[in-house]
């Protein structure tokens, strides 16, 4: 379809021109049509990264000393995972495997862990922090006639 001879007979034409972005970034487009062109600036941004956690315990309860908590990463980008800031070791220690952060506690008390996910293709990094809470444990006692143990 030749739009030029409908132009030369004063009949306006408009065309469209679609375009799909690839990654985020800047590009001047150009678009000519015989001696005529027209340019425009197009701008791409990155999508958010909608990188989610859940913990095996809640921020009101906490975690008991003695027993370890998991954090679930839910990471749709793909992105590598990272801890990007780990929690006081005088109070829990953490570890990454896959997509699961291991909270192990080592006294009482509250800090903070930040996991990162990297920026990828599309998408922006992306940094989540969860409080760590952690809690004394409950002394248990046994007592017999004679002796006593604690566990």
């Amino acid at each position: 379809f030749d739009v030029t001879k409908l132009r030369e007979k004063g009949i306006p034409v408009r065309q469209i021109v679609a375009l799909a972005a690839v990654d985020a970034g800047a590009a001047i487009i150009t678009v000519s049509a015989g001696d005529k062109a027209a340019s425009c600036s197009v701008t791409v941004s990155d999508r958010e990264n909608k990188l989610s956690l859940t913990t095996s315990w809640t921020e009101n309860t906490g975690l008991t000393y003695g027993n370890t908590g998991a954090i679930t990463i839910s990471n749709p980008t793909g992105g590598a995972l990272s801890i990007s800031s780990q929690p006081s070791a005088s109070i829990a220690t953490a570890s990454l495997s896959g997509n699961k952060v291991t909270i192990t506690p080592v006294s009482a008390g509250e800090t903070s862990i930040k996991i990162k996910s990297a920026k990828t293709t599309g998408y922006v990094e992306a940094v989540k922090t969860v409080t760590i809470k952690v809690l004394k444990a409950t002394p248990t006692m046994t007592l017999s006639a004679n002796t006593f143990s604690l566990p």
